[in-house]
């Protein structure tokens, strides 16, 4: 029979989760419970709770420190209930959700408490790898960022993750207490992927976006938690399409056959003022996380990417100076060709944009790029790297204890 759970019943998971109120240790009740935890529901497709379900959160701004100190990435972990209810605590946030059961997976990224987060696992996918023989040293295991899920490296250089939910996922190895990127991906629901040929080493460029996934951020959003596409304009200027995600473009008219990045913008030219852009950040939001969001690229020697169109653009490069908390940009502009050209931008092309802030100054807080024009403009946009600097360098703040 279906059982069919009111709100206001599940919410009461977090009222009987709370501890005795006349407890010296308890951590503040009700409000504590829904400020400092997730109250979760795992449902079956039909709507039918799913017991004994094992929940667990993984703060993500602990993780590297845990990995690389050995310890368990895991903050809390429950079963669910005869109902499909359990509660699992974290102070730390954004945090990652993992759920498993006899039904399926299923991972989720949360920015905050949630006191009723409903979920249906999925049937899960397997992840197979194999090592390149000039990356020996092997390690001893593969992490995936942000989670719990590890694999051991056999000694021909192959690992297995089982079973794993749908998500992207970046893969990482600990050589001589360091974390090092591998490599990023993205698996779908029961899918069997397999990434052969992987190299550990220290690159001299990083592919920050290519588009080829299938979510709106760049290419490290599985470590970040964050590096989301954005699209802004004044008050009478349109941005076609208005969503990110919808500009991720397959077509003959794409790079290499590939998904591009493809927007219009539709200004108007009577308005003083008068702008459009679309930008993503490196990783985090300052807004949410102020002690990791700067991205050191004082080590980048230039910047590239692939372009065409009609219209003339600028490339802008943003951040927050420490010492005035002023918002810094810098920024060189270029025209757009209609068939696709690589466009090289090296540190002395980029200029002020306010103010006299040097790249010199700025290129050690940086936290996100922004592509805008002042006038009419089609704008194509793929293969978006840095070059000079390598992942695990660029990402250094978030790999280490």
């Amino acid at each position: 029979m279906k059982l069919a759970l009111p709100l206001n019943c599940f919410a009461m998971l977090m009222i009987m989760a709370c501890g005795n109120p006349s407890d010296p240790n308890a951590k503040g009740g009700v409000w504590d419970e829904t400020e400092n935890g997730v109250a979760i529901l795992v449902i079956d497709p039909q709507g039918n709770p799913v017991p004994n379900a094992r929940v667990r959160i993984v703060p993500e701004q602990t993780w590297a420190r845990d990995i690389l100190s050995d310890r368990n990435p895991v903050a809390d972990s429950a079963l669910t209930d005869s109902h499909g209810q359990a509660l699992v605590h974290t102070s730390s946030w954004p945090s990652n959700l993992e759920v498993e059961s006899t039904l399926g997976m299923i991972r989720e990224s949360l920015s905050s408490p949630d006191s009723a987060r409903r979920v249906t696992p999925k049937s899960p996918g397997t992840l197979d790898g194999v090592l390149l023989a000039e990356s020996k040293p092997w390690p001893d295991s593969m992490h995936i960022a942000g989670s719990s899920f590890v694999a051991k490296v056999q000694s021909d250089g192959s690992f297995h993750f089982a079973k794993l939910p749908t998500s992207d996922y970046m893969l990482l190895s600990v050589i001589a207490d360091k974390l090092h990127i591998v490599a990023t991906t993205n698996l779908d629901t029961s899918a069997n992927l397999l990434m052969d040929s992987l190299r550990i080493e220290d690159k001299d460029s990083v592919l920050l976006d290519d588009f080829e996934d299938q979510i709106d951020a760049n290419r490290f959003h599985a470590l970040s938690g964050s590096g989301w596409w954005y699209m802004s304009s004044d008050s009478n200027s349109q941005i076609i399409p208005s969503n990110p995600r919808a500009a991720f473009v397959a077509s003959t008219e794409s790079f290499q056959q590939g998904q591009s990045f493809h927007v219009r913008f539709a200004i108007d030219s009577s308005v003083a003022g008068k702008f459009a852009l679309c930008g993503f950040d490196l990783g985090e939001s300052r807004l949410t996380h102020p002690s990791t969001a700067s991205y050191d690229l004082s080590g980048v020697d230039s910047i590239s990417f692939w372009a065409k169109g009609k219209g003339s653009m600028q490339l802008q490069m943003n951040g927050l100076l420490p010492l005035t908390s002023q918002i810094a940009q810098i920024s060189v502009a270029f025209s757009l060709d209609s068939i696709w050209t690589r466009h090289v931008i090296r540190p002395a092309q980029m200029k002020p944009l306010r103010g006299t802030t040097t790249w010199q100054e700025l290129a050690p807080y940086t936290n996100s790029f922004n592509w805008m024009s002042t006038g009419e403009a089609d704008f194509w946009l793929d293969q978006i790297q840095l070059h000079g600097i390598s992942d695990s360098e660029l990402y250094s703040t978030l790999l280490r204890k």
